[in-house]
């Protein structure tokens, strides 16, 4: 079989059939997976059929059979790996020349972090059932054109390899010390702090106006025998129908990791409100300012996660963090400000009626 003679336009539909299970599509299927005219389209079937690669009845065209394993041989080693590498470079170019591109990448990774089956045997896939991304609906098309997704109709397909090269790269996104976390990207988010918080040593301090659920789904990353250490704002609840599993999750933390997690809220005497602003996580050797507070990463609005240099996190925010958290009560009263444990801000939420 001279491989060779097939033109990359061919191989376009022999990796269609490839990724289906019995070797057959319909012909509108392969049609809505390719940007061919109907005209090429049918002229590289017939060119298909006539090499003896495949067989059409009924506008159902098939791989035939024989022809599956050699194919799939020669494809894995010499088509897929500069098909691969076109994808990505092709994503790379976007997010360089617009970073709107994420809001399509998003919602390609929620659809592949769905409940679905992986197939392995000849191409890397992940396949969902169309059932369950009707929210996604819109995108479909837009998604397409990225590379990474086939619409089979009752199925979704993604390349499982490439969606992850490309997950890892944004971690490093573009420049090795920031990190961009698109609006909705909350399974990125969870990778990119899980990363995050497997390269700090000895302790972790985080600095938070605000508390969620969602700061305590990322916190539990945190190396449960690392001394992990919480400093947020007295006001750090926003929806009071949080404070009830605000209350369940630091209960949590403290039973599972005793001596080894402590938070302090401190603030405003009259408003609760945090003496400072901006968010960070802080280690023995490292440092990240977070753009939004961790309950929100990756959930209702685009953020940036950015490494700050060892000088800066040394010389100006762990030792502004540390003077807030050692700030004893006569430095505080001078400042009008109040600093108090969880038993006590505990107590205050009870007695002010804040949880019924």
């Amino acid at each position: 079989m001279k491989y060779l003679n097939v033109g990359d336009e061919e191989w376009q539909v022999i990796f269609l059939l490839l990724l289906s299970h019995d070797l057959s599509l319909k012909y509108q299927t392969i049609k809505n997976n390719v940007s061919f005219t109907d005209a090429e389209l049918r002229e590289y079937i017939t060119n298909l059929k006539e090499r003896g690669f495949v067989k059409e009845e009924y506008e159902i065209i098939t791989l035939l059979q024989d022809k599956r394993a050699p194919l799939t041989q020669y494809f894995k080693s010499n088509i897929y790996p500069k098909m691969q590498s076109k994808v990505i470079e092709q994503f790379r170019k976007k997010i360089g020349s617009s970073i709107s591109v994420l809001w399509l990448y998003t919602p390609a990774v929620r659809i592949y972090y769905m409940q679905g089956k992986e197939r392995d045997e000849s191409i890397s896939l992940k396949i969902i059932d169309r059932t369950q991304i009707k929210e996604f609906e819109q995108y479909l098309t837009s998604i397409k054109e990225l590379g990474i997704l086939y619409d089979f109709g009752d199925k979704i397909l993604l390349l499982k390899d490439i969606v992850r090269y490309i997950e890892n790269w944004l971690k490093g996104s573009l420049k090795e010390s920031l990190i961009i976390i698109p609006e909705g990207a909350y399974y990125l988010a969870d990778s990119v702090l899980k990363d995050i918080f497997s390269k700090c040593q000895e302790y972790v301090k985080i600095q938070d106006p605000y508390l969620g659920e969602g700061t305590f789904n990322l916190l539990r990353h945190v190396d449960k025998e690392l001394k992990l250490q919480v400093l947020t704002s007295i006001k750090s609840v926003e929806d009071e129908k949080d404070l009830r599993e605000i209350l369940q999750r630091i209960d949590q933390f403290k039973a599972e990791r005793g001596g080894n997690f402590q938070i302090f809220f401190i603030g405003d005497r009259k408003t609760g409100d945090a003496p400072f602003h901006d968010r960070y996580i802080l280690s023995k050797d490292s440092g990240w300012q977070v753009g939004t507070s961790l309950k929100s990463v990756g959930k209702s609005k685009e953020t940036t996660i950015l490494e700050i240099s060892s000088n800066d996190k040394d010389q100006l925010v762990e030792p502004a963090f540390d003077r807030w958290w050692n700030a004893n009560n006569r430095e505080l009263e001078s400042k009008d400000k109040v600093k108090i444990d969880y038993h006590e801000w505990k107590d205050r939420m009870l007695k002010s009626g804040e949880i019924k």
